[in-house]
């Protein structure tokens, strides 16, 4: 299942990705996004484990991250609910600004329902709000210096 999103952000693509490539800084507009930490290095990339809240649900997930500058972000997930999930982060320069695109692409992995599954609730329901709330994070952070987003509630 692939899900795509896109906005314009008023910012040049080298400050986009500046924000997009400080794994640090993910929490503050990842909206599902509570914790990100390193665990080391992967083919081409950085090993990170991520610490996600959806739906009332946690989840841990590791992924290989692997930075293009100055426009591209992959991300491999190796480990976690979406078994096969990779997304990209691209930036291109656009008049006034950047265009940041987002591709997702995943599965849930299960036999008989896991393509309905996805069709139907996880790309629509999960996938889709929870990055359009991290673009409109993102457009805020890279635009201001500030994201909407609020802390994480405490488990």
């Amino acid at each position: 299942m692939d899900c795509r999103h896109a906005v314009h952000v008023r910012a040049t693509a080298e400050q986009a990705f500046a924000v997009l490539a400080d794994l640090d800084r993910w929490p503050s507009f990842m909206s599902a996004l509570e914790r990100v930490r390193r665990r080391g290095t992967c083919a081409g990339g950085i090993l990170v484990e991520l610490l996600e809240r959806a739906g009332g649900r946690r989840d841990a997930a590791v992924y290989c991250v692997a930075f293009e500058a100055p426009s591209v972000m992959r991300a491999v997930q190796l480990w976690g609910t979406l078994r096969r999930c990779a997304v990209e982060w691209s930036i291109r320069p656009r008049p006034g600004g950047a265009r940041i695109d987002i591709l997702h692409r995943f599965e849930l992995g299960w036999p008989v329902v896991g393509p309905w599954l996805d069709r139907a609730v996880v790309g629509p329901r999960v996938v889709a709000p929870i990055v359009a709330r991290t673009l409109a994070n993102f457009k805020s952070l890279v635009e201001t210096g500030r994201s909407p987003k609020r802390a994480p509630v405490p488990a």
